[in-house]
């Protein structure tokens, strides 16, 4: 008996439809490996044989939600500098309005009329805003209202500090906003830096740093020298850790005491 024609043609429909079904199935199982593929991390991929993932580049917008650092702006700061023995932390006292008769500041044992210094910085320890400053007073000679260092001779090798040079900056009141020094005047002759001190703004530490004539940066320190005739006592920066032969030189540090 042969089928009729609609039978067939039935059949054929029936068979057409579970094809369809079948590659319908097999299209949608391989859109979810795909899928799957790219949640895998690039290890995975090349282990499936599958190509890597396109790198990932964040817009400005995401970098910008996804940043901890933010730009604080600078503050001025006025404070007493209090002077410390770098061996110990015994206290030396806070530099005082008064000077010596070579024109370098003193200190005194409190902070009540000390000298007052004033400077722009950032409260983030890591801002370029925070070196490189210039020193100002507001209680002192208005006519060197800068703390300032000179260091005097005629050679220009002469006026470079460093681990190996013996040479030293006198931290003296300059003139601003071109020095000469106080010192440069007596004398008529020295080189005069007044941008030298770098802020801590977590310890409130001050720092000083000499541009030698190459433009080198050797670390400075800050030395107390209570014996020295022409000064009378005073402060001077110096490339050496140590100077174990100048017995009346003691390495300090200077902190900055907000004012009361």
């Amino acid at each position: 008996m042969k089928p009729d024609f609609p039978m067939l043609v039935s059949l054929a429909l029936m068979a057409l439809g579970l094809e369809l079904l079948t590659a319908d199935a097999a299209f949608v199982g391989s859109a979810n490996n795909a899928r799957d593929g790219l949640r895998l991390t690039n290890g995975r991929r090349l282990a499936l044989g599958l190509p890597l993932l396109p790198p990932r580049r964040a817009t400005p917008r995401q970098a910008a939600a996804g940043s901890s650092t933010s730009m604080l702006p600078p503050a001025v700061v006025t404070c007493n500098i209090r002077a410390a023995y770098a061996s110990t932390g015994q206290s030396l006292g806070y530099l005082s309005p008064a000077i010596t008769s070579f024109n370098y500041r003193t200190f005194q044992d409190t902070q009540a009329g000390a000298l007052v210094f004033m400077f722009t910085a950032s409260s983030s320890a890591s801002s370029s805003l925070n070196t490189q400053l210039t020193l100002m007073t507001t209680n002192g000679d208005p006519d060197y209202p800068v703390y300032g260092a000179v260091v005097r001779g005629v050679r220009a090798t002469a006026t470079d500090l460093g681990p190996d040079r013996s040479a030293t900056a006198s931290l003296s009141p300059v003139s601003a906003p071109d020095p000469p020094s106080a010192l440069d005047r007596r004398t008529g002759y020295g080189h005069t830096e007044t941008a030298i001190w770098t802020y801590d703004p977590a310890s409130h530490t001050l720092s000083a740093q000499w541009v030698n004539t190459d433009g080198a940066t050797p670390r400075n320190y800050i030395y107390y020298d209570s014996g020295a005739v022409e000064s009378a006592g005073g402060f001077m920066l110096s490339g050496q850790a140590s100077m174990e032969g100048y017995p009346t030189r003691s390495q300090v540090t200077f902190t900055c005491d907000p004012t009361t």
